[in-house]
Parts: structure tokens; C-alpha cells; sequence
């Protein structure tokens, strides 16, 4: 079996094929090549976006972190209050605790 079948079947007795069936040969080829530049740049583009959706995905991953820590914070100041209730050291201590919430 030959590697070019459709030119070994189009030649002539001579070994050569007719500048029509060579034409159609190129312009397959160059649709081929549109083709596959059409399907790199989907692929680039497809990237693009799983890289943009991995980056979303770190940030979130950051926000709920930092709304945990929040948590743990807004938890113990509320802790502080109840437990010693609402006079001056108290509300100190909460204000040192909520403080907190303003690091990055």
C-alpha cells in the first residue's frame, strides 16, 4: 500500500499526475492548514479561559479563607462580650479582637 494512494492511483502510465488533480491536492491542503489554524487558536482561547477559571477559583479559595478567619474573629469577640459583659475592659478587648478584621 502506498503512502500517497490517491496520487498512485491518479497517474498516468508515465508516473505523473494531471495539474488539475495536483490543484485539488493544494487546496485540500490548504484548507487542511486553515483548519488546523482555526483549531489552535480554539485551544489557545480554551486555555485562556481554564487559566482564567483556575485563577477565580485560587481567589475564591483566598475569600473563604478570609471569611473563615472573620468568623473566628466576629466568634471570639462575641465570646468576649457574654462571657464578661459590657464595661469598659470588655469593650476594650472587643475592639482588640475586631481590630483583627482590618489585617489583610
Amino acid at each position: 500500500m502506498s503512502d500517497t494512494p490517491r496520487t498512485s492511483q491518479a497517474q498516468f502510465g508515465t508516473g505523473r499526475v494531471s495539474v488539475e488533480f495536483a490543484r485539488q491536492l493544494e487546496r485540500e491542503l490548504n484548507e487542511s492548514n486553515q483548519s488546523n489554524i482555526q483549531l489552535e487558536e480554539e485551544l489557545m482561547d480554551a486555555k485562556n479561559k481554564y487559566a482564567a477559571l483556575v485563577a477565580d477559583v485560587a481567589s475564591y479559595e483566598d475569600r473563604g479563607e478570609r471569611i473563615k478567619r472573620l468568623e473566628d474573629i466576629i466568634h471570639r469577640a462575641s465570646c468576649e462580650f457574654f462571657r464578661d459583659g459590657s464595661d469598659s475592659q470588655t469593650a476594650s478587648g472587643m475592639l482588640a479582637i475586631l481590630e483583627e478584621a482590618r489585617k489583610p
